[in-house]
């Protein structure tokens, strides 16, 4: 009879818990459902939110852009004509962000730069342009073609006043294209709405083609009321959430405006992507209702026997704890530690009488960590944590880094409340992370999924077996401390057979032994043959000390055939005779750690731009090869581009990376047997070649080297001429050790360039001499400036019909007060080299300009003056406008100053520098190509490049007395000149027989030394009054 009545108080028992669990799985589900809509709520506005913020950078970036064009003196010059000014905004600032930009007047007259007139009086944009505002329109249907746009437009002041507007054109599909990639999960979209409502960017193009306007349809379609709502908000610029239904789909939408328009972004996600998982759940508490319930039943009789495993599981727990170098802390909530593990003394020094009731746990942590609020936290709140990096403080100073659980023993008694700290030490680990730049972001969001799987489960079990929740609570400490950092535990007990081995180590190995004697066998089959030897000694030594542990990094081979790394630590204990009592060890993954050392050494061995080795690798691979060839020689190539620099200054920095790769890629497709090439900075290579026998090998592979360089490089749609300079040194003529040997092959690299470039210098001791000077005049130059030492001296030209001086060239002098007279030919190059020509060039430009003033004071004569340009004043942003303003300092007319390019530039910077001098030209500015005939190739560029006058190459003037082909062609320079409609000057004239040949063929003007030698300004003074 007590048999049955405790039977049907057991099922009265069962049909309560039944009932309750089923009332609270609803419960969960509805407060979650109201939860999770509050949150999708205010994600879906911070999205907005940050979408609009996007938006408002791109308007005001490109507002800026044009901003920046209106303040150029081109665009503010009143005298250009808009179409003008729409000519140097097709020239100069082309950009993909636009499909044109657009200058206009006060009456709305506006050139396009696409050549295109169109009035704009009647757009708004314009209006509020014109009235001082910089401002976004709303979508519009383009003037020029049929197609939508948005056009950005700014006021164009000239001395406080608006004289006009600026407008850039921006296609109506971008703004679409903006908010495709704005979106919550896969079925998420995002949209803009215009201060009407209406749908101007859309992932759904038709809705923006069709102009669909929701507050209007809703009007027809009562279905839209809900959407038109927002739409309405949206349009008076509110913030905020709300749901829909939109074409038979239930939606969330989260909206914001855009500062700086009249739109507004929303983000919409459907109501089904979001609750996927909430049903998800419902599905899920049903079916545990059921098997909680056949759970019960079968606990009821399972109780008294895990009462009895309690006590020796945690026993076995602590074993393993001590075994797994665990570090386990133990606190009250005033932070007061009454426990420190062995481990935790031997991790941070402290012995546990140093801690126990001296210190707390404040004084433990580091307060600097990121993640030290978690545990002060949780001493006010109760909570656990579970995966969580902290940081120790050690007895010297130091830091430890540990992966740290924390359980809240009493939590159901706030003024008992005490704490169980257990961690493993990952310092190695974190400072291995930091130098990879690597973070835990991935394993504490893994851990948190676990963590809360496992506290739901204990959730059902709290209120029904206290005696099963102490069981499993020990249990889950321990796994999931050695969890967290993925660590595989095992343990055997040698007297009683007792075997463990965790779901983790099964993982790790793919291994299931059912006992120790399976473990060994199986894990000694899974060892990479390569280390089986290193692993098998290891583990026979740590087997007759019997001190200490086993502990070894080496690979196992999976039956896939996949190779993996782990770590491997065994410890045992004996007693005194050598009886083993126990033995426990642990396995960890480190593949990915080693990995990441691999790419580690790679880096630091190859250069990151073009993978090509470095000059670390250099080093070594030189002690390799000089070691193994002593008795052969070995020849070193310093290749360098000539005008790099320019190149990457004007073209930009991210054009000059893609170029050096395309050199790399190039002189790789040269390399023979042996050879190797590395990339030791900027646009510097080295070649090694090993084992050659005569020099004509080196000269010859030196030749393939520059012509690898004549085919030009195809860039973004450029086309660049490039060349190279290079210096040879050779092991052991020139010396033994690498780094004196790049020293040498440098300086012969230098003198290539000093003569002419695109050429090859074989290292010669005598050339440390001229680098020795270099160095010397370079540091006399810095001074030279401020110190007055450069001086012009100036040569008449004579214009050849009326034989008076009509004319001069500038040219400049150096009287240093160290060195004395300095030629040109010394100082010029390193004046380009080093930039202080753009500042000399000015001075000299200055000094000119001056000079003409007092010659006209003077004489009362108009005299040109010819002024020379280095190519790197012209690739300057700025050339042009210092020019002008020069120019209008000094009042000269600009058809009095003529400015001299060498031939070598034409031809190297043709696309470049075509516009700068085209507008200087169309400024009355003249334009002389000097030593013109050195190179025939710019015969080609006459009729294209914007040049009043042909300077004659002093070397054709020379062969003029000689009866051969050069005297023919100097007549043919002179005729070509006058046929393309240019003034002819022959520089260097010395003879009367080059005088009388000049004349008869027409040449305009002569300079040289049998008129006058160059004279300084006072000479030059003296004497015009003599000769006038």
């Amino acid at each position: 009879m007590a048999y049955f009545n405790h039977l049907k108080n057991t099922l009265k028992s069962i049909l309560i818990i039944f009932t309750a669990c089923i009332g609270i799985g609803f419960l969960i589900y509805f407060n979650a459902l109201k939860i999770l809509s509050q949150t999708t709520a205010a994600s879906l506005k911070e999205m907005a939110q940050l979408g609009a913020k996007i938006v408002e950078n791109e308007i005001e970036r490109r507002l800026q852009f044009l901003e920046a064009i209106s303040k150029t003196n081109t665009i503010k010059n009143p005298n250009l004509t808009l179409r003008e000014k729409a000519q140097y905004l097709n020239n100069n600032f082309y950009t993909k962000d636009f499909i044109r930009i657009t200058i206009s007047d006060l009456q709305g007259n506006a050139w396009t730069s696409d050549d295109i007139y169109i009035n704009i009086q009647d757009r708004v944009h314009f209006q509020k342009a014109v009235a001082g505002d910089e401002v976004v329109s709303n979508l519009l249907i383009s003037k020029v073609e049929a197609k939508s746009i948005v056009v950005f437009a700014v006021p164009i002041y000239l001395n406080g006043r608006i004289i006009g507007t600026l407008n850039g054109v921006y296609g109506g599909e971008e703004l679409s294209k903006i908010t495709d990639g704005f979106r919550l999960g896969e079925l998420g979209n995002s949209f803009i709405v215009n201060k009407s409502g209406e749908i101007i960017a859309h992932d759904d193009r038709d809705l923006v083609y069709r102009k669909f306007n929701p507050i209007q349809e809703s009007r027809r379609d009562p279905s839209l009321k809900k959407l038109a709502g927002l739409i309405e908000r949206m349009t008076q610029g509110e913030t905020g959430a709300g749901n829909y239904r939109f074409l038979e789909t239930d939606k969330y939408l989260g909206y914001a405006p855009i500062k700086g328009t009249d739109w507004s972004l929303a983000v919409a996600a459907p109501k089904s992507q979001i609750f996927k998982d909430i049903n998800q759940l419902l599905a899920f508490l049903l079916g545990s209702i059921g098997i909680i319930c056949g759970i019960i039943i079968i606990a009821h009789f399972y109780v008294e026997y895990l009462r009895r495993r309690i006590a020796k599981e945690q026993q076995t727990s602590g074993n393993v704890i001590e075994i797994a170098n665990i570090i386990m802390i133990k606190y009250d909530r005033q932070g007061r530690i009454f426990e420190f593990n062995k481990f935790a003394e031997i991790k941070t020094g402290f012995l546990k009488e140093e801690v126990i009731g001296e210190k707390s746990i404040h004084e433990l942590i580091d307060k600097e960590h990121k993640n030290s609020a978690v545990l002060f936290d949780s001493l006010t709140t109760g909570a656990c944590f579970r995966k969580t990096e902290l940081a120790l403080n050690t007895k010297t100073g130091g830091k430890i880094y540990l992966i740290g659980h924390c359980n809240c023993l009493n939590p159901d008694t706030p003024d008992r409340r005490q704490y169980e700290l257990m961690g493993i030490d990952i310092t190695e680990m974190v400072e291995t992370e930091k130098q990879l730049r690597e973070s835990h972001e991935k394993l504490a969001a893994l851990n948190e999924e676990i963590l809360t799987s496992e506290e739901e489960l204990r959730a059902n079990y709290e209120e029904l077996f206290e005696s099963q929740q102490q069981l499993r609570e020990s249990e889950e400490r321990y796994s999931l401390v050695v969890e967290a950092a993925g660590i595989g535990i095992w343990a055997w007990e040698a007297q009683t057979k007792k075997w463990f081995f965790s779901s983790e180590c099964h993982k790790i190995l793919e291994i299931l032994p059912q006992s120790v004697h399976e473990f060994f066998q199986q894990i000694q089959a899974r060892i990479h043959p390569d280390d089986y030897q290193a692993v098998y000694r290891q583990w026979k030594t740590y087997q007759n000390k019997k001190t200490g542990h086993y502990e070894t990094e080496h690979r196992i081979l999976l039956p896939n055939g996949e190779v993996r790394w782990v770590h491997a630590l065994i410890k045992g204990v004996w007693t005194m005779d050598g009886k083993l009592i126990r033995m426990a060890g642990s396995y960890l993954n480190i593949t990915k750690l080693k990995e990441y050392q691999h790419q580690l050494q790679y880096l630091a061995y190859h250069d990151s731009l073009t993978g090509l080795p470095n000059r670390l690798m250099l080093q070594n691979y030189w002690n390799e090869l000089s070691t193994e060839h002593q008795d052969v020689k070995i020849a070193l190539f310093f290749i360098d581009s000539d005008n790099f620099k320019l190149i990457n200054d004007t073209l930009g920095h991210n054009f000059g990376d893609r170029l050096i790769m395309a050199i790399g890629a190039r002189l790789r497709t040269i390399l023979g047997k042996d050879q190797i090439i590395f990339r030791i900075g900027g646009d510097e290579f080295i070649i090694c070649v090993p084992g050659f026998i005569e020099t004509k090998e080196v000269d010859s592979f030196a030749n393939q080297i520059l012509q690898s360089f004549n085919e030009p490089f195809e860039l973004e749609n450029k086309r660049i001429h490039l060349t190279a300079s290079m210096g040879i040194a050779i092991y052991p003529d020139h010396a033994v050790d690498v780094i004196e040997l790049l020293k040498n092959a440098d300086i012969a690299m230098f003198k290539a360039k000093e003569l002419g470039k695109n050429r090859y210098v074989i290292y010669d001791p005598s050339l440390q001499t001229a680098v020795d000077e270099r160095v010397r005049l370079e540091k006399n130059l810095r001074d030279a400036l401020a110190g007055n030492e450069f001086c012009l001296y100036y040569q008449p030209q004579v214009d050849l019909k009326t034989g008076k001086v009509s004319g001069f060239e500038a040219l400049l002098r150096w009287n240093s007060t160290e060195l004395g007279m300095v030629s040109p030919l010394k100082f010029i190059k390193i004046t380009e080299e080093s930039g202080m020509i753009v500042e000399l060039g000015e001075w000299v430009l200055e000094q000119s300009c001056r000079f003409l003033k007092k010659l006209e004071q003077v004489t009362g004569t108009h005299f040109t003056v010819a002024v020379n340009v280095s190519i790197i004043q012209l690739m300057q942003d700025d050339f042009v406008d210092r020019v002008f303003q020069i120019l209008n300092k000094h009042q000269v007319n600009h058809a009095s100053v003529e400015l001299e390019i060498t031939e070598s530039i034409l031809i190297e910077s043709f696309d470049t520098i075509h516009a700068k001098l085209k507008l200087l030209r169309d400024h009355q500015i003249r334009i002389a190509l000097d030593d013109f005939g050195k190179g025939y190739s710019s015969l080609n560029y006459l009729c294209q490049l914007p040049i009043s006058t042909l300077k004659i190459d002093k070397s054709f003037i020379d062969n003029i007395n000689n009866p051969d082909n050069d005297r023919i062609i100097t007549g043919d320079i002179v005729a070509i000149g006058h046929k393309a409609g240019l003034f002819v000057i022959a520089e260097g004239v010395e003879t009367r027989e080059q005088f009388e040949y000049l004349k008869t063929h027409q040449c305009d003007k002569i300079q040289g030394y049998f008129y006058c030698e160059p004279l300084p300004e006072e000479e030059i003074i003296s004497f015009l009054k003599k000769n006038t």
